[in-house]
């Protein structure tokens, strides 16, 4: 990455003396939160000392073309670069001791963390269906009310019947553990953290911040995951990101 394309990075001190200063893991995403703040919050949570590098906006262009897939988040570490988020967040987990050692907690967790990427592609197009190769927003103000009609129909027609099917696959698991899978924090519990701190952020037009309220088994574990000291602390971090941008 041109350094001239990138904000400063913060290296984050979460160290411990199973995790030393050297080779220090970078991820790479936006001045934002979204696709990067699972990927922090398990480095955070685990203790793992990496660069938290930002990128603007209005740079992109110039760094798009050295990317893999030209596309962010990406981490590197021991001289890789590595792309894809949940890929990433898989990485990240198995660092951090946040990734279950039996083979059939694994596969509940890697089911939980793709199916949460699933629910929320439909939004995720809404941002630009030209992206996907659908035809673009042509409305007044890029398309907004056709987005609106979008997100409504995701949320009344679509969402419904999976959110509800992700709920019953959690039940059981968090009845029993406190946990998504197994029976320890992992990133199954991040992944979704942060998808319903999203749905309940008010950031997303048309979807309804009490959407989420009718998951109880998802909402609890939100509530648990945001108890945590290493969230609070790096919700702040997230937070004074946003100030400056103001």
């Amino acid at each position: 990455c041109k350094a001239s394309t990138l904000l400063p990075s913060r290296e984050v001190r979460f160290q411990t003396a199973s995790h030393p200063a050297k080779n220090t893991m970078e991820i790479v995403y936006f001045n934002i939160e979204g696709r990067a703040l699972d990927l922090r919050l398990a480095a955070a949570i685990g203790e793992l000392q990496f660069k938290d590098t930002r990128i603007e906006f209005k740079d992109f262009p110039k760094l798009k073309p050295s990317l893999p897939f030209g596309q962010v988040p990406i981490l590197k570490d021991a001289g890789k670069t590595y792309a894809q988020s949940m890929p990433i967040l898989k990485y990240i987990g198995k660092k951090a001791g946040l990734f279950p050692k039996d083979e059939s907690e694994q596969m509940d967790c890697e089911i939980i963390i793709h199916t949460m990427e699933d629910l929320m592609t439909p939004i995720i197009v809404s941002f630009g269906p030209e992206r996907y190769g659908l035809p673009p927003f042509k409305g007044e103000k890029k398309g907004e009310k056709e987005k609106l009609e979008m997100r409504k129909n995701i949320v009344e027609n679509i969402w419904p019947a999976k959110f509800a099917k992700m709920e019953e696959f959690l039940k059981q698991n968090f009845k029993e553990t406190g946990y998504a899978a197994g029976k320890a924090l992992s990133i199954a519990d991040i992944r979704i953290f942060v998808t319903v701190k999203s749905l309940k952020s008010g950031f997303l037009d048309g979807v309804p911040k009490d959407f989420i309220d009718k998951y109880p088994t998802m909402l609890a574990i939100y509530e648990k995951v945001g108890e945590l000291d290493a969230v609070k602390k790096w919700l702040k971090i997230e937070a004074e990101h946003a100030s400056k941008k103001k």
